[in-house]
């Protein structure tokens, strides 16, 4: 039995180191046979590489296309329509928008409404912009003198009564409204805070007030203290802030606080035209 097994493993390894003969003639045939390329075993890199020209269009017909911008038309002076007004709240807005030529033109546009085939496209303070087939109008309110430190305001008030202790303000509108929607505004030329009594809000005290701001011109001084508006004391914040919701809403016409100074009581009108 050791005899076979012997054998049968001499014929094995036999066989193996003939498959083994077999394939190293054949890897030398082919290496003694096929040619070695040059290029692989003397591998460079040529830097000088010729500069070839191809267009997409032609070469590849590929078309590629570039959008140009297309240039802003300038912005125009509209000259034949009168502003008479604006109203900025952030969520109703409008402008009163007329005719030159016509006087029983005048309007309330709203934003993107349209006017005389103008579509409203932006309010400012001072100034609203029209648009029309493209072209950009601008047109600015009219007969109105602006504070350099106050946009959109007028610097006149006019003072209808000079009763002793008393005064009555003509008020443009558009100024009470544009304080009334630009609270910022207000904080840049004084400053208001808590007047109070036994820990209880009796008023609010002009702490510092702008020189030639809106608000001296209206009669109002540092140290004042505000008591009353309409007759309603000032005694908490919502009464305060139901006026403004009043007018801001176009709720009143006339307003009269009452005002602490020199431990006096003094009354200050105002009209709103």
């Amino acid at each position: 039995m050791f005899i076979t097994s012997k054998k049968s493993f001499l014929n094995t390894l036999l066989c193996f180191l003939w498959i083994a003969l077999i394939a190293k003639s054949i890897a030398l045939f082919i290496g003694f046979v096929l040619p070695v390329s040059k290029h692989i075993v003397n591998t460079k890199i040529d830097t000088n590489l010729p500069y070839i020209k191809f267009s997409l269009k032609k070469d590849f017909a590929i078309e590629i296309k570039i959008k140009k911008k297309k240039k802003e038309k300038p912005t125009l002076l509209m000259k034949n329509m009168l502003l008479k007004g604006i109203y900025i709240s952030g969520a109703n807005d409008f402008a009163i928008i007329g005719l030159k030529a016509k006087k029983d033109s005048i309007k309330i546009i709203s934003v993107k409404g349209n006017f005389q085939g103008y579509k409203l496209i932006k309010l400012y303070p001072k100034k609203v912009l029209l648009q029309k087939n493209g072209i950009t109008y601008v047109l600015y309110l009219k007969n109105i003198k602006v504070h350099p430190s106050t946009e959109g305001v007028s610097s006149d008030v006019s003072i209808s009564s000079n009763v002793p202790g008393k005064k009555k303000f003509v008020l443009a509108k558009d100024n009470v409204y544009y304080y009334v929607n630009h609270l910022n505004k207000i904080w840049n030329d004084i400053g208001i805070d808590d007047s109070r009594k036994n820990g209880h809000l009796v008023g609010f005290k002009i702490k510092w007030i702008k020189s030639n701001s809106i608000f001296t011109k209206i009669g109002l001084k540092k140290g004042d203290i505000l008591v009353k508006i309409n007759g309603d004391p000032l005694i908490n914040y919502g009464v305060a802030f139901d006026y403004y919701k009043k007018i801001k809403k176009r709720e009143i016409g006339e307003i009269k606080l009452t005002v602490l100074r020199n431990k006096k009581e003094k009354e200050i009108e105002y009209e709103l035209f």
